[in-house]
């Protein structure tokens, strides 16, 4: 808000200038965001008149009348929020001797979500919404889908031109009711008389109307006899409005409007947009001219969802507090028990699925309207195309926002066009939202019109109070060359907790590249293929075999592989928890009841015959097929379910082949072949590109676009010579695969990964000292290998904490941290 109104307080007439500021919250719940706004522009404005920057308490009360009267807008969906604000700005607003404010028209209900466009309505009903959901008649859908198409096809364009002449003479009316003083009740009575009397207009009503049938096309059920809306309805209601089509069309559309609570930005408020010349002039999403100044606000953050524990709280408590396939049952009891709540229950599950169809293919939010669509996003889009080409937008939403890939289209929009002013991201942990749970992570985002470009953005994260947002070595520069450097294929946002964090990623990302670029296959240094493991633990689970169903049918154990009467066999289902780097027997579920894993201790490790006990085993049939043009006896997995604060965050190891679940991805990659497997796994494994990895995930899932856009050094690095060391006519590939051999092959079922590493002897005695002294090694190698300073590894050291604190509780000092600079100064000397 603030440059805003500096800006105003610049202009030829600043006073005038301050008052036409316009300020929406497009969910204003009891108008807390208006109250502030409008209290800020009031005290600018009062010391603007006095000529000091801090008027009379007196000014600023007079002032504050006109600011709410002018410059506050309202949209909520809940009509007591909506009166509960009105009533907020009356009474800050009261000023002795004057009447209340005319608020009926800028606080207004209405769902701000459902709504259309100019552009939208010009370009007819979209195809998509006669898609048969639940309800819905198949037949009726797909014959209404045809004739839309036949209507849009054969119509060159709708009359739309007729209907932005007479929305910018509404735009003009709106604007003189505007003008009209407030001093009396009768100039309250007659901007409302005014008011009430231009919704009358045909213009006006023909404007609604048509709008109001876009939406509606989407929202009515496609059953025989039931009434139909399409893209010739529209032709109608443009040509002759009311007029245009019957009672009963009309009918359907307003009980449909009236029920989901349409709301159209340039129907609702037609003093702040205007028609472009052609429709199209803020692009295909709107075809509006103006905008609103600032547009700021809490949207609410929930998937477009029917919680059936919510729905039945009341209604049916003891339904609501059942679980999985019970309640599902119980509700299908409901048909013959209760056909009323039954009967609702249905209905609200069609709407949420209707509002979800509309979100995803109504065309309003193409950025945002994707995937399992939250709320916080769509309100997000929603509030950018409301904002005025030199307006300025701030929302709180969840982090999420700008590093989930469900929003990485909208976020990496913000960057590519400069919009994207700041984003100063919380952790609750204090907690700033008491009914929000500590671990919740939310931002405050500002995002710029598109005429106010931004060269850099300023990002501060991790934050925990405001008060750090002052911290000038918490605050973070990136320009939409270093999102285009660090995330090229969804330029999502990188989590950087330091400026210095951003400076190491900068240098790292310019000499390496990422693991799959988006693009041709051909471009992808490793030929990678990430596969989310083999089997989805819940899906899947009620058809695992369990130790005890084996045994009783007859099959016997070898190993940890059951081998059945029929000669089948049956493989461990490897979880996420069993594995840990260079380590895939670091948990068992032997002598274990209920999900949670031990950790196996040293002396187990130390016999190569000892194998780890899983859960669950699979027919390794089943296995096979699902690694379909897999030919290796082994595969690198890494663990899904991680999170930046974790000890280690990239966690990856080599498996026999055997089953995997879900939590588990594979890398097949097909240059990991002979010792570059092992420089692969090294990599995956090293502390360099783990300190890259944290600064990448934002939740508590390594997901497939995050993992793509790691910087993995290509296979063709390691073929140079190793630069330190006596024998300089070793590769990197010989001297890391060496150290990795040993690192893994520590048992017998490990031997088809040794043998491909040209390593036929017995496997290597597990011996936590030597392998400490390997693994530092191999990072000191690698943090070499990308480029760190000295300096760079101390930092990047600092970064795991939890290393830190064990070992110098363990140690008296922070040993792989020592052990690693000691080796790293070697090899750079």
């Amino acid at each position: 808000l603030d440059p805003i109104i500096d800006e105003a307080l610049q202009a030829g007439d600043p006073e005038r200038a301050l008052l036409g500021i316009k300020v929406l919250d497009p969910a204003c719940g009891s108008g807390h965001f208006l109250i502030a706004a409008a209290h800020r522009i009031a005290e600018r404005l009062a010391g603007h008149r006095v000529g000091e920057s801090e008027a009379p308490p007196l000014a600023v009360r007079h002032a504050l009348r006109e600011v709410i009267s002018r410059c506050c807008y309202g949209i909520d969906i809940n009509p007591m929020a909506v009166e509960l604000t009105k009533v907020s700005l009356w009474m800050e607003a009261m000023e002795p001797g004057k009447p209340l404010t005319f608020l009926e028209r800028h606080v207004v209900t209405g769902n701000a979500l459902l709504g259309t466009t100019p552009a939208l309505i010009a370009s007819g009903i979209p195809d998509k919404a006669y898609t048969a959901l639940d309800g819905d008649d198949r037949a009726t859908a797909t014959a209404a889908k045809k004739r839309n198409l036949a209507f849009r096809k054969g119509q060159v364009s709708l009359d739309s031109e007729s209907l932005f002449r007479s929305a910018d003479a509404l735009h003009d009316e709106v604007v003189e009711i505007d003008e009209i003083d407030e001093n009396s009740l009768g100039d309250i009575e007659v901007k409302a008389q005014l008011w009430a009397e231009l919704q009358t207009q045909d213009a006006f009503a023909r404007e609604k109307l048509a709008a109001d049938a876009w939406c509606a096309a989407f929202f009515y059920e496609k059953v025989p006899q039931g009434g139909e809306i399409t893209t010739e309805t529209l032709r109608r209601i443009l040509a002759a409005g009311n007029a245009g089509i019957g009672v009963k069309e009309r009918e359907l559309i307003e009980r449909l409007a009236i029920q989901n609570k349409f709301l159209h930005l340039h129907i609702a408020f037609p003093e702040v947009f205007q028609m472009g010349d052609d429709g199209q002039s803020m692009g295909t999403t709107t075809g509006l001219r103006g905008g609103f100044d600032v547009v700021l606000g809490n949207p609410p953050w929930e998937q477009i969802q029917l919680k059936e524990e919510e729905y039945f709280a009341v209604s049916a408590p003891k339904l609501a507090a059942a679980k999985g396939n019970t309640r599902k049952k119980l509700i299908q009891d409901l048909a013959m028990t209760d056909g009323t709540l039954y009967r609702g229950y249905l209905s609200a599950l069609r709407k949420q699925h209707v509002i979800s169809a509309f979100l995803h293919s109504g065309g309003r939010f193409p950025l945002t309207g994707v995937g399992k669509v939250n709320t916080f996003a769509v309100f997000a889009e929603f509030m950018r195309q409301a904002l005025a080409p030199r307006g300025r937008c701030g929302v709180i939403v969840p982090t999420g926002i700008a590093t989930d890939d469900s929003t990485s289209k909208f976020f990496k929009d913000l960057v590519t066009t400069r919009s994207l002013v700041s984003l100063y991201d919380f952790e609750n942990s204090v907690p700033l939202f008491t009914g929000v749970h500590r671990s919740y992570k939310f931002c405050l985002l500002t995002i710029s019109g598109s005429d106010r470009p931004t060269e850099v953005a300023q990002f501060v994260l991790f934050a925990h109070e405001v008060a750090e947002l002052d911290d000038p070595e918490r605050r973070v520069t990136l320009s939409d060359a270093d999102f285009e450097l660090i995330n090229p294929n969804t330029g999502n946002l990188p989590i950087f907790r330091t400026m210095r964090d951003a400076e190491l990623a900068k240098q790292v990302y310019s000499r390496v590249p990422v693991l799959i670029p988006s693009g041709p296959a051909g471009t992808q240094p490793w030929m990678v293929r990430l596969k989310q493991g083999l089997f989805n633990m819940t899906t899947r689970s009620s058809s695992f075999f369990t130790f005890n169903s084996l045994v009783d049918s007859g099959a016997t154990l070898d190993g940890n592989v059951f081998v059945g009467d029929d000669g089948v066999r049956y493989l461990p289902l490897y979880e996420g928890k069993l594995i840990h780097h260079f380590d895939h027997r670091f948990a068992t579920y032997e002598g274990v009841k209920g999900d949670k894993p031990l950790e196996v201790e040293e002396t187990k490790k130390a016999d190569p015959s000892w194998v780890i006990m899983p859960r669950y085993w699979v027919s390794e049939g089943e296995v096979r097929e699902k690694l379909e043009g897999w030919d290796r006896e082994w595969l690198i997995g890494f663990r899904d379910i991680t999170n930046s604060t974790n000890e280690r965050t990239l966690i990856a190891s080599v498996l026999p082949v055997t089953a995997v679940g879900n939590k588990v991805p594979l890398f097949l990659a097909n240059r990991a072949v002979g010792l570059k497997a092992a420089t692969l796994l090294g990599c995956l494994c090293s502390l360099a590109l783990d300190t890259i990895a944290r600064m990448k995930i934002g939740g508590t899932s390594l997901n497939f676009y995050i993992v793509n856009q790691l910087p993995v050094l290509p296979p063709e690095t390691f073929d140079d010579r190793v630069p330190w060391g006596g024998d300089r006519s070793e590769t990197l590939a010989q001297w890391i695969s060496s150290r990795v051999l040993e690192l893994t092959y520590t048992s017998w079922d490990l031997r088809p990964w040794a043998t491909e590493l040209g390593y036929h002897g017995e496997p290597f005695v597990w011996d936590d000292l030597r392998r400490e002294q390997l693994r530092a090694e191999v990072d000191a190698c690698f943090f070499h290998l990308y480029g760190y300073s000295r300096d760079q590894v101390e930092h990047a050291m600092e970064s795991f904490p939890i290393i830190k604190r064990r070992e110098e509780k363990q140690f008296g000092e922070f040993r792989t941290k020592r052990q690693i600079l000691e080796l790293f100064d070697e090899f750079c000397s």
